[in-house]
């Protein structure tokens, strides 16, 4: 007699769970989920970060770069992003608005690289380490952060000044640590 809507008798009652399947491990530098409500700037910064790592250790660090919906709050701190490729230059400006920053931003990266900066660039990340510098862009974020906490300014109200130094350094870093 047929078997109705079972499965085989062999397998029944023993499929393992769709996750259990998959061997899961937690890279050994860290996993870090970048949210995002732009499709191509910020993906293309971190996506040139993650490319940068040497293919040898590449899986031993997990950087997902997602999109999300639009939200005020998201949209008002993406300046921290573009305030913070600015820094490669040596300058951060005081720019409140998303849209005079990218602007900006565009004519400054055309005088030093020779190059029409595109937000669809996914060399974005190498163009700014060739053409900028890393080292100094970290100095200035980080005397823009201490200045705005010695001042008690509220975050909101913190321009220039960005916290994503920080993160990049600490993939970088550990990165380095595995060379």
């Amino acid at each position: 007699m047929p078997n109705k809507g079972k499965s085989s008798g062999g397998r029944a009652g023993k499929r393992k769970d769709r996750n259990a399947r998959f061997a899961t491990r937690e890279p050994i530098l860290g996993y870090y989920l970048i949210v995002t409500d732009t499709e191509e700037t910020e993906k293309n910064y971190f996506e040139g970060l993650k490319n940068s790592i040497p293919s040898e250790i590449r899986d031993r660090i997990v950087i997902k770069v997602e999109k999300a919906k639009t939200t005020y709050n998201l949209v008002e701190r993406t300046i921290e992003l573009e305030i913070w490729m600015f820094a490669y230059f040596g300058e951060m400006p005081n720019i409140p608005d998303s849209v005079t920053c990218c602007s900006r931003f565009a004519e400054r990266f055309e005088r030093v690289t020779g190059q029409p900066y595109q937000k669809n660039d996914v060399d974005v990340y190498k163009k700014l380490l060739q053409y900028g510098s890393f080292d100094t862009a970290f100095q200035l974020a980080e005397r823009h952060l201490m200045q705005v906490m010695e001042d008690r300014k509220k975050p909101s109200e913190a321009y220039p000044v960005c916290t994503v130094h920080r993160l990049v350094k600490e993939i970088t870093d550990k990165v380095q640590s595995q060379q």
